[in-house]
């Protein structure tokens, strides 16, 4: 999809989630490839950029930067790699619609996706408060069809 009320211009394609009788209940960014070095320094860049304007939003996120236990991608050159690989694992979430969410949303999530070594994406996730419900629909529709 290409035409959203408001592109952001960090953004190359957008994923939403209609339910037939929910609606609107997820709003995805697919974010541009950011060229980065195989440290992640342009990539947590873009990350940390965008979560600054996020958390200005909607308060203070919960962020997370894991390297799970046991992976051979520990070096801090390795970090793009173990991205790549899914070993590691760096996102931010705002939770709850007391907590200064907006517009009926229920959670938003921003993390760093990588391609290779030295080519990453950022992806911009929104759920709103009928995702439940979406998803139940969806899950329905989909049993009904067997």
């Amino acid at each position: 999809m290409t035409d959203v009320p408001k592109p952001h211009n960090a953004f190359d394609n957008y994923v939403l989630v209609i339910g037939e009788t929910t609606g609107l209940c997820m709003v995805r960014g697919i974010g541009k490839t950011i060229n980065s070095s195989n440290h992640g320094i342009q990539l947590k860049s873009a990350f940390e950029e965008l979560s600054d304007a996020l958390d200005k939003l909607y308060g203070t996120s919960e962020k997370t930067d894991l390297l799970l236990p046991g992976s051979i991608w520990d070096e801090p050159e390795d970090w793009m790699t173990g991205l790549a690989k899914e070993e590691r694992y760096l996102f931010n979430q705002w939770e709850g619609a007391g907590k200064g969410l907006k517009h009926d949303l229920e959670s938003i999530a921003l993390a760093a996706k990588a391609l290779s070594s030295s080519k990453g994406y950022l992806v911009l996730e929104y759920s709103f408060s009928n995702y439940d419900a979406c998803k139940q629909e969806a899950e329905n529709k989909s049993s009904d069809a067997l």
